[in-house]
């Protein structure tokens, strides 16, 4: 695997990393056929923390069509998370089937395993791979970021020239720091202590109430200078984590970290019983730093941010890789409907930022309250419903257990997760689920849905407006409702110029979605116009489409003015 290295290439698109924001967005552009370099660091395979997925990279794996191929891995598959915290020792388990589908998992990988698949499946979809290629600076032309350059271990320089840049460098953030957009929270500035164990118990041997399932589990303990991650892996190995303050390790040589690490598992019984008999298997603790950030902005020109570059998070909820692998996904969209159409350029970029960073807050929000709420876990259900739910139709069992298994409220950030089959969502539920998270629904669900909009759009005793009211009456908008030019992610992972309408519903709000002409219909609704009047200077405005008559232009413009009425977007003045 892996090429050299050419200095004076050009490229479509440079990758500044090769882990799994990286791979996935390269995968993606290689197969839509553009011209990617994907610049690595390290030689893979290499260690990394972070082994624990959430079903959410089920939909990276799927789109770049490596799911079979990581199945047959022999990763342990995670079912769940199980959860000791704050003032109550009683364990307690969340179950990814108590929303998604009953077969559901995710992975508890080796990340040296897990991200080389990724990436020599990059490889083989035509992204050439350049490792152990240091990126050493950027090129920049009138402000625009139009390529790199680069150190190769044998002492080789070069440039490669590219369109554009996706800076996928994990942590480092290259240009994030580069052009200082990293705003860092101080309520989340922890690092973290780990190593492997060879031979530990398992979950259900511990916890009689847990099932072999429940074996491949996270498992989080708290203590009083932080907290544990416990992560079963393949072949009996154990990735275990410490998260504190940076100041109980401030000063403390590598050895000393060690110790502190091991004085801390000794210190916590609940731990102490999965490894108590186990094998330390570490010469020494592996410290990285755990400061939340956010990038300002998660683009500029020329470039783009993606995975940890972009944000860091808390692996309190195990987030990091399948938000990563999510933002490949969004910033190959992104690339590849620029590329092909450059006038897009500001609108896709300002769709990546908007949604990217609307998913990762998120979890921030509630990773937030894990640590400063209650520490009970009624108070995180409850912080889960607030985010994910302020109707409040869901459980908070429900709400927790959706934003847990990776599930966003940002529309196709998460189709093809499988909704549950069973176990009763009520027709309030899954029209939240409908318009806000595009989980997706099995045919009897889609059929329950359909039946409860048409019986709620009955009892709202809603007469449609006929044409002659709608031209003869002024025209303003409901109160609450905003609209916006914006991407429209299609059937086919395809993003599509529209405009995005979004009208209160509730204590929630739907997205109503025209196509992108509509932008200069809808600045003529201010109030002050009639129906009449927006029709002829929409139609005179916007001309009369390639095969259709004035009349039917007319009618065209009629019909989107009534369509927005029945949304109860549009009312009479």
């Amino acid at each position: 695997m892996s090429t050299q290295p050419v200095d004076g290439m050009d490229a479509d698109v440079a990758i500044i990393g090769g882990g799994p924001a990286g791979s996935t967005a390269a995968t993606l552009l290689a197969r839509s056929g553009f011209n990617v370099v994907v610049l690595e660091r390290e030689q893979f395979p290499r260690e990394h923390i972070g082994e624990s997925l959430l079903p959410i990279a089920f939909l990276a794996l799927d789109q770049m069509g490596i799911t079979d191929e990581v199945l047959q891995a022999g990763f342990v598959r995670k079912y769940g998370a199980t959860y000791i915290w704050g003032r109550s020792r009683e364990p307690w388990t969340l179950r990814f089937s108590e929303v998604l589908d009953d077969a559901f998992f995710a992975f508890q990988v080796r990340r040296a395993d897990f991200d080389k698949i990724l990436l020599d499946h990059s490889e083989r979809q035509g992204a050439q791979i350049w490792e152990q290629t240091q990126v050493t600076d950027i090129v920049q032309i009138g402000g625009r970021v139009t390529g790199l350059r680069w150190r190769a271990t044998d002492g080789r320089e070069g440039e490669l020239s590219s369109r554009y840049v996706l800076d996928c460098s994990g942590q480092a953030s290259l240009l994030g720091k580069r052009f200082d957009l990293r705003e860092f929270n101080e309520a989340m500035r922890h690092v973290s202590l780990s190593g492997y164990y060879r031979g530990a118990r398992t979950l259900s041997e511990v916890y009689p109430d847990l099932t072999l399932n429940d074996d491949g589990n996270l498992h989080i303990v708290s203590s009083d200078a932080g907290w544990f991650w416990h992560i079963p892996l393949a072949g009996e190995i154990s990735s275990v984590g410490f998260v504190t303050d940076p100041t109980h390790v401030r000063g403390k040589n590598p050895e000393e970290r060690t110790q502190f690490f091991l004085d801390n598992v000794a210190e916590t019984p609940e731990l102490l019983r999965l490894l108590d008999s186990a094998e330390w298997v570490t010469d020494r603790v592996d410290m990285d730093s755990d400061w939340s950030f956010f990038c300002k902005s998660f683009y500029g020109p020329g470039y783009m941010l993606c995975g940890d570059a972009a944000c860091f998070v808390d692996p309190v909820l195990s987030t990091g890789i399948a938000l990563a692998m999510n933002g490949g996904i969004r910033a190959a969209m992104g690339l590849t409907a620029t590329l092909r159409q450059p006038d897009l350029e500001p609108l896709t970029m300002h769709w990546y930022d908007t949604e990217y960073r609307q998913t990762a807050q998120d979890f921030l929000d509630l990773a937030l309250h894990w640590y400063h709420g209650e520490r009970k876990r009624e108070d995180w259900f409850w912080e889960a419903r607030r985010i994910v739910d302020p109707s409040q139709n869901f459980s908070l069992q429900q709400a927790f257990a959706l934003i847990a298994s990776g599930a966003s409220r940002v529309p196709g950030a998460t189709s093809h997760l499988k909704l549950k089959h069973s176990g009763g969502f009520s027709p309030e539920q899954l029209k939240l689920i409908y318009q806000n998270f595009a989980l997706e629904l099995s045919d009897e669900q889609q059929v329950q849905l359909d039946t409860y909009l048409e019986e709620e759009k009955a009892e709202r005793d809603y007469t449609p407006i006929t044409e002659h009211n709608l031209l003869e009456s002024v025209l303003t908008w409901a109160p609450g409702v905003s609209w916006k030019p914006y991407m429209l992610n299609d059937q086919d992972n395809v993003l599509r110029p529209a405009t995005m309408v979004e009208i209160p519903d509730g204590g929630s709000t739907k997205s109503h979605f025209l196509s992108i002409a509509a932008t200069s219909l809808l600045r003529l609704v201010d109030g002050s116009r009639s129906g009449q009047a927006i029709v002829d200077t929409a139609t005179e405005e916007l001309g009369v489409p390639t095969g259709k008559s004035p009349a039917a232009s007319k009618q065209l413009v009629v019909g989107i003015l009534q369509e927005l009425h029945a949304e109860d977007a549009l009312v009479v003045a």
